[in-house]
């Protein structure tokens, strides 16, 4: 059986994982620019539409906050590997400290193994 991730670290995890929407903002035109995708592309990508790009892009309007996580999913996974890979080390770090304060098995470990 998989052991649920503590919801105290969830709740670190929603707070200080996300990317504020001032670098998701950043991160998108920056992807744009060294792909040299339109705004309709992009957007495509994303699975959004030109002008809710455009006002991300312009600060009119913010990004939610899984909009903001999938931007920096599709930037870690396509444009930066390297950061993605600092992602799955934090994890792991998390879910270390999870196993010593409270003893369960990791996610994804079985209670059987």
């Amino acid at each position: 059986m998989t052991e649920l991730i503590p919801s105290e670290v969830l709740a670190f995890l929603a707070k200080h994982m996300v990317p504020r929407p001032e670098g998701t903002r950043t991160s998108i035109r920056e992807m744009r620019r060294s792909c040299r995708l339109t705004r309709g592309q992009m957007a495509a990508l994303l699975g959004g539409s030109m002008d809710t790009l455009r006002r991300w892009e312009a600060g009119t309007r913010n990004p939610s906050a899984a909009a903001r996580r999938l931007v920096q999913l599709v930037e870690r996974l396509y444009f930066s590997p390297g950061r993605l890979v600092e992602s799955i080390r934090a994890y792991n770090i998390l879910n270390a400290l999870v196993l010593e304060k409270h003893g369960r098995p990791r996610l994804g470990e079985s209670d059987n193994a």
